[in-house]
C-alpha cells in the first residue's frame, strides 16, 4: 500500500505526527509511507525508517500553481492513500490532485465533500486528547482500529545518533530558548535576562547555553551583557540547524524554553523538557512520552487561546510566571535528569504539568 501523509507548516505538528506514522509503519505490511511538509524540516526527517520519501511544498504562492499544473513530483505518484493532517486550503488542493482511493482527513476541514473518509473532531476534544492521540485517528481507517495512547511513541531520532555528541561528565547544562516572534508566548528580553542572572546565582554548577533561532538573531544583542558577565559559564548557540540541533539536546541536562516546536523535538529526541506556559491546551500540545514539566500561571490560566489575559485584561498570561516557582521547579527536574542518568526508569518519575506558578 502506498501512502502520501501532508503536513506542510509547523515543525511541532510535523515531529507530533511521527508517532501515528510509526504505528502504521509497524500495523501495515509493506507500506510506502511519504511525507509531504515544509522545505525547512526536510533534513530532520530524510533518512527517517519510518518514512521512504520526503517531500517538500513551496511557501509561496507558486505552490497552488504547481499543484495545478502537477510540477510537484508527488502529483504523478500512484497512490493508495492521503491522509491530510494539515486541513488548510493548499492541503485540500493536494489531496484532491492526488486522486487517490482513499482519502483521510477530519470533519472540521473544509471542503469535507472530497474525503472518503471524514473522522470526527470536535471542540472538547481538544481538552481531553492529545495531538498525537488526536492525529493518530486519520490511521484507523488503514488499521482497523482505535489506536492506544500506550503505542504511539517516538524512535529518538536514531537515524541522526551519527555524530551525536554525549553527555558530558561535568556539571549539568541547561539549554535555554528564550522564545519565538508569539509576545503572547514569551516574556520581554528583559524580564528573560533577569530571571537567567537569578537562574545563575541559584545553580553556581550549572552551565548555561542560550539558543537562538534564524529569525532571532536580532534579539541576540539584548543578551551580550549576561553572556559577558558571566564569562564561560554561558555560551550562546546561534541558529543552528535542526540536525545540530539534535546533537545539542541528545548532550543537554535539561531543556526550558516557551512553547514552541524546539519543545517537540527536545522530547522527540528523549531530553527531559520544562515548558513555560502561556495561552494554548496544555494537554493538547505538551511534550509527549518524555520527562517532562508544564508550568502554568495561575489557576484557570493556560487553558486558552486568547492572545491577551481575559482575567486581568490587557496583559499576557505568560507574565504571571513567578520565577522563584520556576526556580524551585528547575532544581527538582535537574534532580530527576541526574537520576535518570544514575540509572533510575523513566517512568517511576513524575511528569506532566506542575502546580501552578502564578
Amino acid at each position: 500500500m502506498n501512502i502520501l501523509w501532508i503536513r506542510l507548516r509547523s515543525l511541532g505538528d510535523a515531529i507530533l505526527s511521527l508517532p501515528a506514522i510509526g504505528y502504521l509503519r509497524r500495523t501495515v505490511p509493506g507500506a510506502r509511507i511519504d511525507l509531504v511538509l515544509h522545505p525547512a524540516y526536510v533534513p530532520l526527517f530524510e533518512g527517517h525508517p519510518w518514512i521512504d520519501r520526503v517531500y517538500s511544498v513551496p511557501r509561496s504562492g507558486r505552490a497552488y500553481l504547481q499543484a495545478i499544473f502537477r510540477r510537484l513530483p508527488f502529483l504523478d505518484r500512484a497512490y493508495d492513500a492521503v491522509i491530510n493532517a494539515h486541513g488548510g486550503r493548499l492541503s485540500a488542493w493536494l489531496t484532491r490532485r492526488v486522486h487517490a482511493p482513499m482519502r483521510i482527513g477530519f470533519t472540521r476541514y473544509p471542503h469535507t465533500r472530497l474525503y472518503t473518509h471524514r473522522m470526527a473532531l470536535g471542540p472538547e476534544d481538544y481538552h481531553r486528547y492529545h495531538t498525537v492521540q488526536i492525529q493518530a485517528r486519520l490511521i484507523e481507517p488503514l488499521v482497523g482500529h482505535t489506536v492506544s495512547a500506550r503505542e504511539l511513541y517516538f524512535d529518538g531520532f536514531t537515524h541522526l545518533a551519527s555524530g551525536a555528541e554525549s553527555p558530558g561528565g561535568g556539571g549539568p547544562t541547561l539549554l535555554f530558548h528564550p522564545g519565538g516572534r508569539f509576545r503572547s508566548k514569551r516574556w520581554p528580553d528583559v524580564r528573560t535576562i533577569r530571571f537567567l542572572e537569578h537562574l545563575l546565582d541559584r545553580f553556581p554548577e550549572v552551565t548555561l547555553e542560550l539558543m537562538f533561532g534564524p529569525d532571532e538573531r536580532n534579539r541576540m544583542r539584548a543578551y551580550a551583557s549576561l553572556v559577558r558577565a558571566a564569562g564561560d559559564r554561558v555560551r550562546v548557540r546561534a541558529a543552528p540547524d535542526l540536525i545540530e540541533t539534535v546533537r545539542i539536546f541528545r548532550r543537554v541536562t535539561l531543556f526550558v524554553g516557551f512553547d514552541s516546536g524546539l519543545v517537540h523535538l527536545a522530547a522527540a529526541v528523549g531530553c527531559p523538557v520544562m515548558v513555560l506556559w502561556g495561552p494554548g491546551y496544555p494537554a493538547l500540545w505538551s511534550p509527549w512520552r518524555t520527562m517532562a514539566m508544564v508550568v502554568r500561571p495561575l489557576e484557570g490560566c493556560g487553558t486558552c487561546t486568547d492572545k491577551t489575559c481575559p482575567v486581568t485584561g490587557n496583559t499576557y498570561c505568560i507574565d504571571r510566571l513567578r520565577e522563584p516557582v520556576i526556580l524551585d521547579l528547575i532544581a527538582r527536574m535537574l534532580r530527576r535528569a541526574a537520576a535518570v542518568r544514575m540509572g533510575a526508569p523513566l517512568d517511576s518519575l513524575s511528569h506532566g504539568s506542575a502546580p501552578p506558578a502564578g
